[in-house]
């Protein structure tokens, strides 16, 4: 499928193409209009940061860190407004029915508590999930870097001891070892940030 949906702007602006569907969902969604077959006009134009009307991609190869997974942990634990968008929903509940408020009677007001309880539920489920699969990517990280620290460290064993088993002097050995060791430093934060 190509990009072969022109796209312009009220002031006459053009845009880069766009694919047939993703020219259809911008229309369904109030977004673009057609001018004919193969040219849509934008509703309101992009802004200068975001030109390109497809769906950002993510960045190829991004490395998540240790800071990124706490990041979303603190993000997701912030965002607890629809809790308290639940109790206000929940106490603003009228009475009504054939009972006394507050009795077993009141069907209304129980269905929808009960209702207010299953969002609730769901999203605490959802939390739930979400915080397992930031633990199971916390500890692929840190596996991984142990993994690669290990590494290094057998072939430093490597290294040195061929070093110490060739012909020479033991000055040039301690030198050897030193600018590996030096080099190895110097490699460290760069080889476990990957």
């Amino acid at each position: 499928m190509e990009k072969n949906v022109r796209v312009i702007d009220e002031q006459g602006n053009e845009y880069e193409a766009t694919y047939p569907k993703r020219a259809k969902g911008l229309v369904k969604n109030g977004r673009a209009r057609f001018i004919d077959e193969h040219t849509i006009c934008l509703a309101c134009p992009p802004n200068e940061m975001n030109e390109n009307l497809e769906e950002n991609k993510m960045e190829e190869n991004k490395t998540l860190t240790v800071k990124d997974i706490f990041d979303a942990i603190g993000q997701l634990r912030s965002e607890s407004a629809y809790l308290n968008n639940a109790l206000s929903t929940l106490s603003d509940i009228p009475s009504s029915g054939t009972g006394a408020p507050g009795s077993p009677g009141d069907i209304g007001a129980q269905a929808k508590a009960n209702a207010i309880a299953d969002v609730i539920k769901c999203r605490e489920t959802t939390n739930q999930q979400m915080l397992a699969f930031y633990q199971r990517m916390y500890d692929d990280i840190i596996n991984t870097e142990s993994s690669k620290v290990d590494l290094i460290q057998k072939s430093f064993k490597d290294i040195a001891a061929c070093i110490s088993n060739a012909e020479l002097d033991s000055v040039d050995k301690c030198d050897a070892l030193a600018a590996i060791a030096k080099y190895i430093k110097e490699l460290l934060p760069q080889f476990i940030s990957q």
